[in-house]
């Protein structure tokens, strides 16, 4: 006879919702994330390391990314850790930083905006004459199209 727990119940939904979102962001082309959030004990790192072998068995890299609630309030963290690791900049030394992310950017990004990457990867580029023009929600929405374009190429 076979026996099933309620954590198990539980442990194959949250299973289904990542392979669901899964799914939806390899055919729909559309970014897709599933949260996981419990106190101490729950099982949620057990529960990652499913996904993480999950996935990985298909083929697909995975990032892992600890979160803590003071990243939450802090705009565009998890995309800029992210990036950072494309970038192979989160590793390297940080008199290096810029230099190395300006060859990764050369012919995918033009150069007046690679200061908009300043504050999120502690750089200095110049400010340029046309991100000096920008507001905020311009800066914003430029750093995401750059984003795209960079994860396209």
């Amino acid at each position: 006879m076979n026996t099933l727990a309620i954590g198990d119940v539980y442990r194959e939904k949250e299973l289904e919702a990542f392979q669901m979102a899964q799914q939806k962001c390899l055919h729909q082309k559309k970014g897709q994330a599933v949260l996981y959030e419990g106190g101490k004990g729950y099982g949620k790192s057990q529960l990652l390391a499913e996904i993480n072998f999950l996935a990985q068995k298909e083929g697909h890299r995975v990032l892992p990314l600890k979160l803590k609630e003071a990243d939450f309030k802090q705009c565009f963290y998890a995309i800029q850790t992210l990036m950072a690791i494309f970038f192979e900049i989160d590793a390297c030394p940080a008199y290096y930083r810029q230099e190395c992310l300006h060859k990764q950017l050369r012919g995918m990004v033009e150069e007046p905006l690679h200061c908009l990457f300043n504050d999120l990867f502690f750089v200095k580029f110049p400010l340029s004459f046309k991100v000096s023009h920008m507001d905020d929600l311009t800066r914003q929405k430029k750093v995401k199209a750059c984003f795209f374009q960079v994860l396209q190429e």
